[in-house]
């Protein structure tokens, strides 16, 4: 019996030997008989299989698609060609919720999602990409939004680089608005603010007595000076070079009360909003100095200087004067009712940064009170006698300059370590 091409091929295939197959025509039926069966048997197989790929791809794209309508925020694909040029290649439901435009996650359409954004604010936000395609590292980042409805939002996005083969990157991610975080934000850097504010009123009312004695004892001598100058220019009897003398006198004593004035206007004033100056370390010393050393004088407190610094720091001024005073103030209380008592300020130069140590005769502070002595509202002095924010705040404060503020667990004596960079690190080039 002649076989067909297909059929020699079929055979060859299989493992039959020349004696296993059919000797005759109704043999050979038999076997074309089975052959086909098993060949749509295999075909339904398939069949099968296709629709339960197919299938089980339509139930991942429905259980994508139900997750992302869930997610409180937006799911998006970003394709970025090398020239630039964009396409929003999916986002979720969220989009309209977000945006405040019907319709945005099922057009896509990008022009209408940029007219949102600042052209400024995209341009940064491109670069920011860039960036993180360049490095291959996730990228994050707020902006703000104008609604159609003229509403401001600001929302944050997520996303993670794709590099592709023939150019550009793709990219997938969310966004979330946190227009309500950072309200919450504002409203608690206000009352920090408001807090720091009292805390330092409230150091400024306890030097009160030694700041109006320091004018006053000043004043009083160019009062008599005067007087005394007075009646000899009307008696006549006075020498040119005393005359020149008592002036000069009076000179130094307006100067000294001036510079109490300085330190007092710079310590009050609020600096939140400052920029970031250099500044010699000496000045600031000096200009705090000058507010509370007859604090010290008055309650009969050494207070020792070692202040020989040249050094100048990239600083709030104001801030870190109300850092130190803080820790002046505090050293003062602590050692007013022990026997020996004296402060000392000693400001070391190093490498790239300022140490500014304060230490006091006392003998240290129990270490159950150290784990707290630096949280807000806590507090060991008398009741009535301060607020419990000066550490915390002065902690905030050096923290915002990217300093260190410690307790020096190895000092004998009780001493406050506070380091300070020379210079501050640059603030943009950051990619998150």
């Amino acid at each position: 019996m002649k076989r067909s091409p297909l059929l020699e091929r079929h055979l060859r295939k299989s493992s039959l030997s020349e004696d296993e197959l059919p000797q005759n025509k109704d043999e050979w039926r038999d076997f074309l008989d089975r052959i086909d069966k098993a060949y749509q048997e295999s075909d339904q197989r398939i069949e099968i299989l296709e629709h339960s790929i197919d299938l089980s791809s339509r139930e991942s794209e429905v259980k994508f698609n139900r997750i992302a309508k869930n997610i409180p925020g937006i799911v998006f694909e970003l394709l970025i060609r090398p020239d630039d040029t964009f396409d929003l290649l999916y986002a979720s439901a969220g989009a309209d919720d977000i945006f405040e435009a019907k319709g945005l996650a099922a057009s896509l359409d990008i022009a209408r999602l940029a007219s949102m954004i600042a052209p400024a604010t995209q341009l940064r936000i491109l670069r920011r990409l860039k960036v993180s395609a360049r490095r291959q590292r996730p990228w994050k980042m707020e902006w703000q939004i104008t609604t159609p409805g003229h509403q401001t939002k600001w929302v944050q996005g997520h996303a993670r680089p794709h590099l592709m083969e023939v150019g550009g990157t793709f990219w997938v991610g969310v966004i979330v608005d946190i227009t309500r975080q950072k309200e919450m934000e504002a409203t608690l850097e206000s009352e920090r603010i408001q807090n720091a504010n009292s805390a330092k009123m409230a150091t400024l009312g306890e030097m009160a007595g030694g700041i109006a004695h320091e004018i006053n004892n000043p004043l009083s001598i160019i009062h008599l000076k005067a007087q005394i100058l007075q009646t000899k220019l009307k008696t006549g009897k006075f020498a040119l070079d005393d005359f020149l003398t008592e002036i000069g006198k009076i000179e130094k004593i307006a100067d000294r009360i001036a510079r109490i004035i300085r330190g007092l206007k710079s310590f009050s004033r609020n600096s939140e909003a400052d920029p970031m100056e250099s500044v010699r370390v000496s000045d600031i010393v000096g200009d705090t100095l000058e507010v509370c050393r007859d604090r010290f004088i008055q309650s009969d407190i050494e207070l020792r200087v070692d202040c020989a610094s040249e050094a100048s720091i990239e600083c709030r001024p104001a801030q870190i004067s109300q850092v130190i005073m803080n820790l002046l103030s505090n050293a003062h209380d602590a050692v007013e009712k022990i026997p020996i008592r004296w402060v000392e300020l000693r400001v070391q130069d190093m490498a790239d940064k300022v140490r500014i140590e304060v230490t006091d005769s006392g003998q240290g502070i129990p270490q159950e009170i150290v784990q707290r002595i630096m949280q807000p509202f806590f507090t060991t002095k008398e009741k009535g006698k301060g607020t419990g924010l000066g550490l915390s705040i002065s902690k905030g404060i050096t923290e915002r300059h990217n300093g260190l503020l410690v307790i020096d667990d190895a000092s004998q004596h009780t001493r406050f370590v506070l380091e300070l960079l020379r210079q501050q690190p640059p603030m943009d080039g950051k990619v998150s």
